[in-house]
């Protein structure tokens, strides 16, 4: 049963993934390619890995074994919430995929200005937090310099002595890279800072997704310039070793921490298992997340979200040094997926989120609108390819959406507050650079004596 169910969906996802890629809009830049890469990783092939390779790590941390019925239902959910995306996005995303004269620019010299002042206004922040966030970090230690705590109930980390503020600002590097790459029409020399960028992300060892995000904007922004709709080839040359990095820290978060920080020979982190068994790991395994949500909800929860996480919105932004009783995450939860396994650390994906939500009617509900949301987004980005500024928005957003569609929530309010910021800056005092210009050129004019 099982065995027919992977290929009838694998089938699903291949007609759907054809038709788009033969459409007038199909593109690199559309949100539907980067969930059809989503789903293809977690949803399609995944579950033959675990299937086949009879993967049960994820099982036995959560302790939860589904039987096959439960598995093959977990394939129709994804299926019918891929269908549901597509068709959202496609509707909602129409858009000619005309490059025209579309080109990155150089820096005018307002542009200039800008930059300097967005990064003298959030420099000294960036920088505090690059040296912050690479301290100790201690769970329930007071001598630690950034000193954290897990909330047994609902298994979230806390922030006790600082905020999330200060400690994610440094994502804000990624943006100003780019830009900085930008600035100087992507010399060979304007790699040496996104080396160091990715270097500094491996050492942190948490986050890792900044990474891969950073570099697919500068995919993006690339192809943009080039005037490309699809994946280069040579881009491989960049994606390969940033993926193993990206595998290797998630298997050993601190190990460049601890390397440099210690004696220990390197033999002590060796690893002897094979390639294919190092993925039997919690990265892409929202196959396994989502079928113990399918279980639990609502059989054994009786009861549904109603889409009350997403309240977090508005308690999220407050910082806890502020507010000692914040609640950790949604302020009214209905179900807490730690009550019937361990669900610790996990992710429920945006088809998961949905399905707290309210059943079938939350996950169509969900992948509906975050569709049609990410299609209009698409049109918009068509609609102004004359502002360079707002093409790199667009760029810079557009890879966060993979998080979303892994975390689901409101995961992307807070993966999008310090990667988008120094671009929104820089294009707002760009504007206003213009502006301040434009007014003193008009005040000049008056003051010009008449001719007589």
């Amino acid at each position: 049963m099982i065995e027919t169910a992977l290929y009838v969906h694998l089938g699903i996802f291949v007609a759907i993934a054809a038709c788009f890629a033969l459409s007038r809009n199909a593109s690199l830049f559309h949100p539907l390619a980067f969930y059809l890469l989503f789903h293809a990783i977690v949803f399609v092939i995944r579950p033959f890995m675990v299937y086949y390779l009879k993967f049960d790590g994820r099982w036995v941390y959560m302790r939860f074994f589904p039987t096959d019925s439960q598995f093959v239902f977990t394939l129709v959910v994804t299926s019918v919430a891929l269908l549901v995306f597509a068709a959202a996005c496609w509707f909602g995303g129409r858009a000619q995929t005309n490059f025209a004269d579309a080109r990155l620019p150089e820096f005018t010299s307002v542009q200039k200005q800008a930059f300097f002042w967005t990064a003298a206004l959030l420099g000294p922040l960036t920088i505090y937090s690059t040296f912050f966030a690479a301290q100790d970090v201690g769970y329930d230690d007071k001598t630690a310099a950034i000193q954290m705590t897990v909330d047994l109930a609902t298994g979230n980390t806390i922030y006790v002595n600082t905020t999330g503020y200060i400690v994610e600002a440094q994502t804000m590097i990624g943006s100003f890279v780019l830009l900085f790459m930008w600035r100087f029409r992507f010399a060979l020399w304007t790699w040496v800072p996104l080396i160091l960028f990715v270097g500094y992300r491996a050492f942190l060892g948490g986050g890792r997704w900044p990474m891969i995000t950073t570099i697919f904007t500068l995919v993006l922004m690339q192809l943009f310039n080039t005037r490309k709709r699809w994946f280069r080839i040579r881009y491989l040359v960049i994606f390969v070793p940033i993926f193993i990095l990206f595998q290797n820290v998630g298997l050993n978060r601190n190990y460049f921490r601890d390397y440099i920080g210690s004696e220990k020979p390197v033999a002590e982190f060796r690893d002897d298992r094979t390639w294919l068994e190092k993925q039997d790991n919690p990265d892409f395994a929202n196959f396994e997340f989502l079928t113990y949500i399918l279980w639990a909800v609502p059989e054994l929860s009786k009861t549904y979200t109603y889409f009350t996480q997403y309240l977090q919105i508005f308690t999220e932004p407050i910082p806890r040094i502020l507010w000692k009783d914040k609640p950790t995450g949604s302020p009214i939860t209905l179900i807490n997926l730690n009550d019937y396994g361990n669900f610790v650390g996990l992710t429920a994906s945006l088809p998961g989120d949905g399905w707290l939500s309210f059943g079938w009617a939350g996950l169509v509900f969900t992948m509906g609108m975050v569709g049609l949301f990410l299609g209009w987004l698409h049109k918009w980005f068509w609609r102004n390819l004359h502002e360079p500024a707002k093409v790199l928005i667009y760029c810079v957003f557009l890879p966060l959406t993979v998080q979303w569609f892994r975390d689901g929530g409101i995961s992307i309010a807070k993966f999008s507050l310090f990667t988008i910021l120094p671009v929104a800056l820089w294009l707002g005092l760009t504007r206003f650079l213009e502006w301040l210009r434009q007014y003193r050129a008009t005040q000049q004019v008056r003051i010009l004596p008449r001719r007589r």
